[in-house]
């Protein structure tokens, strides 16, 4: 018998009934490792995954950190969620010193593969717009390149 795919499951949050359906789909029979405690870098996530013989992360993360993850060989799975009503909401996130509450909805997993930065600059009133440009980080933070 195949040995079961072990997805890590790197988050504060538990996976709704809605994610948990969805990861057995795509992988039947996987064996799920949920990690709860906080990190502080993606070497430390990555050892971490390495520790338990991870084969698949579905990751909450700051895009920073997926891109060094990335770098680092992992393709993490992103749960990609959608705003809705209360009504239709499987998840509410309560954000700032208002309490104001924001409702999701998961629609989907997908590999991310790649995260870029693209940036428009503000045009000064009276002057010409200058064109787009994209702006290529390395995994440190630091400007690599910048493409007009």
């Amino acid at each position: 018998m195949p040995k079961p795919t072990v997805i890590v499951w790197m988050s504060r949050h538990a996976p709704l009934e809605s994610q948990t359906i969805a990861l057995e789909k795509l992988f039947p029979g996987h064996q799920l490792i949920i990690e709860k405690r906080p990190f502080s870098s993606a070497e430390q996530i990555y050892k971490r995954f390495q520790d338990v013989g991870g084969d698949e992360m579905v990751i909450v993360a700051p895009w920073s950190v997926m891109r060094q993850l990335i770098r680092l060989g992992v393709k993490p799975i992103y749960a990609e969620m959608k705003p809705t009503n209360a009504a239709d909401a499987e998840s509410v996130v309560v954000a700032g010193r208002s309490k104001k509450r924001r409702y999701y909805k998961f629609v989907g997993f997908s590999y991310c593969t790649d995260v870029t930065l693209k940036l428009e600059p503000i045009p000064i009133p009276g002057r010409a717009a200058p064109g787009r440009q994209t702006v290529l980080l390395d995994s440190d933070g630091s400007t690599k390149s910048i493409i007009k």
